[in-house]
């Protein structure tokens, strides 16, 4: 039987971006009450006095980042035995600005060049991550 795991990578990669465009699909006061949950839950559980708005602008940042670093690493996983194409690792710089641009046409969400970067970034540091780790392992196998 062949191995089905890079299948599941690749459905993994493909839920991400899914994952990604749904959440902005979202209209604004949504996807703020989706934030304001963990900015309460910080405030009122971690005793974080910060103010509320800043709080909340610096738990959407690391939304972002998070995303996307999670789904470079999901893309270079899933595209390391079978790539689709040399050129894949551009292909994943696409999706924030297919992301933000979904967002232009939602009501009262805007399309932002900063978050472009950022998740940009998220994906940067999504490969970065996976590769530290990739040679470290791979420095550390026991060798015959």
């Amino acid at each position: 039987m062949r191995n089905i795991r890079p299948y599941i990578y690749y459905l993994l990669w493909l839920l991400m971006i899914s994952f990604i465009f749904y959440q902005s699909l979202q209209i604004a006061s949504v996807s703020d009450e989706k934030s304001l949950f963990f900015v309460y839950l910080l405030q009122n559980n971690l005793n974080i006095n910060i103010d509320t708005d800043l709080l909340n602008h610096i738990i959407r940042k690391c939304a972002h980042f998070s995303e996307y670093t999670l789904l470079g690493i999901l893309a270079i996983q899933a595209h390391k035995k079978y790539p689709i194409n040399r050129y894949y690792p551009l292909f994943n710089y696409l999706i924030p600005i297919i992301d933000e641009c979904i967002q232009y046409f939602v009501p009262l969400r805007s399309c932002q060049i900063s978050d472009m970067l950022l998740d940009s970034l998220g994906i940067s540091f999504g490969f970065i991550v996976y590769l530290t780790i990739q040679k470290y392992f791979s420095s550390h196998k026991v060798k015959h």
